[in-house]
């Protein structure tokens, strides 16, 4: 029987060492290392259970960092130094040296130098219990004693730890696929499959028995690191890799038509073809000149008159109160009625538009009071030039060239000016059939306003003579 204070394991790994059985108790010392890495005793042991040189060198190096006073383990690891041979086999694997169980006991007081004591054989476990006066041989319990003295392995911190910086190192688990068999004094027996299945260590990694492949057990090895073991990479089908490729193919392909809806979308919104930009198409109402035709914005006061020679004149504006056709086709203004209808508006809680746009177009001779063949645009920009305007520190814009409407040739003037307020005036006449067609535009609206050149651009491109006059 085993004190409480002796690990089971340490006590059937030296079983199973004494047995021959070295590959049984490095699957118990592995696990167990795995949680106390400060215990010469399971290194001591687990350098007796590798075959490997290399493995059973580092082994003993542990040894001596946690106790350096282990002259056995110094003397060993001096014998394995010159060795060239791959595998350490000071006996044969079916009988262990049992002479390692034989280590120094020290006992020096705690502040002077350690001193070597001299070796005690070390009885098998397996052996029939001596009477009590027979205590030459010291038991397992007295050998675990002696390995670290001065050394509480279980309290104490590792020494020089070897597993610092260890962290990505993956572990791989040894679980032997057999138990022994119970003694036959019906004591209990560990069963290290069992142990290896309480930690992190699963039985799927087990070597059969009998392979002879020994672990490669020792500090810096997979097996002191923690974490659980890394998977194999996953295989993939040619199927699947099938179906990546064609899910890739068509995103793509879907990527690069949406790409070519958009820049078809961009072109037809900057062409007018569409209206994409925010800006709504102008909903329009259609003008009968009796000459000719135009389109305006629909909601707009219109009405024609005709002046003294029966000519049409045609006024448009934003609000009826703006509208100024009566002023050019000579007819008298009703200045009771404009009053009238300013009443109106104050008594109901109505307002003008803070823009005021006003349209006159006619067509009719040069020899007509109601044609005035000096640009309104041209003259505002004359009055400007001339210091005649109420912000002199205004931005100006002044242009005059060629177009064409309905299939002839038309001079066009434009005036704007962005000072205190934002003003702006257009000019179009069009020579046709002896008689000039004039379009008139005024504008005026507060500086935040922007000019309404869609506006213009709208009713020019809308005009059409009637057949026979154009």
């Amino acid at each position: 029987m085993t004190s409480p204070s002796t690990p089971e394991e340490l006590v059937e790994a030296y079983r199973l060492l004494k047995a021959g059985q070295r590959q049984q108790a490095g699957a118990i010392l592995k696990p167990y290392l795995a949680g106390h890495q400060d215990d010469a005793r399971a290194w001591w042991l687990m350098a007796h259970a590798v075959s490997n040189r290399d493995v059973a060198r580092q082994c003993l190096e542990q040894v001596l960092k946690i106790d350096p006073t282990h002259e056995r383990a110094r003397a060993r690891l001096a014998a394995l130094a010159p060795a060239p041979a791959a595998r350490l086999t000071e006996t044969p694997d079916d009988e262990p040296d049992d002479s390692f169980f034989v280590i120094p006991v020290v006992n020096a007081p705690p502040d002077s130098a350690r001193q070597k004591q001299p070796a005690i054989p070390l009885r098998r476990l397996d052996a029939p219990t001596p009477p009590p006066d027979e205590s030459a041989v010291p038991s397992f319990e007295e050998f675990a004693a002696q390995t670290s003295p001065g050394i509480d392995p279980f309290t104490g911190e590792p020494v020089d730890s070897p597993f610092a910086g260890l962290e990505d190192v993956s572990t791989r688990a040894l679980v032997p696929a057999e138990q022994p068999a119970a003694g036959a004094e019906g004591g209990r027996v560990f069963d290290p499959a069992a142990y290896a299945r309480l930690g992190k260590h699963g039985p799927g990694d087990a070597q059969p028995p009998g392979t002879g492949h020994q672990p490669d057990w020792g500090p810096g090895l997979a097996f002191v690191a923690e974490g659980q073991p890394t998977p194999a990479a996953p295989t993939v089908s040619a199927a699947e890799k099938r179906a990546v490729t064609r899910i890739m193919v068509f995103g793509l392909g879907g990527f690069l038509v949406f790409l070519l809806v958009m820049v078809l979308l961009i072109v037809a919104d900057d062409q007018g073809w569409l209206h994409l930009s925010g800006e709504p198409g102008i909903a329009t109402s259609a003008l009968d000149g009796g000459l000719f035709t135009m389109d305006y914005p629909a909601g707009w006061n219109a009405r024609c008159e005709r002046e003294a020679l029966g000519y049409p004149v045609c006024g448009v504006a934003n609000h009826e109160l703006y509208n100024e056709v009566d002023l050019f086709a000579g007819r008298e203004i009703d200045l009771g009625a404009l009053i009238a209808e300013g009443m109106r508006q104050s008594l109901t809680g109505g307002s003008l538009p803070d823009e005021r746009m006003s349209v006159i177009i006619m067509d009719v001779p040069r020899t007509s009071q109601a044609y005035d063949d000096g640009s309104w645009a041209k003259t505002k920009y004359e009055w400007h030039q001339q210091g005649f305007s109420t912000s002199p520190d205004a931005e100006v814009t002044y242009e005059r060239h060629t177009i064409e409407v309905d299939g002839n040739t038309a001079y066009y003037y434009a005036f704007t000016s962005l000072g205190d307020w934002h003003e702006a005036a257009w000019d179009v006449y069009v020579e046709h059939s002896g008689i000039v067609l004039w379009l008139r535009v005024d504008y005026v609206a507060p500086r935040k306003s922007s000019t309404p050149q869609d506006i213009v651009d709208l009713m020019i491109e809308s005009i059409r003579f009637m057949p026979g006059d154009a």
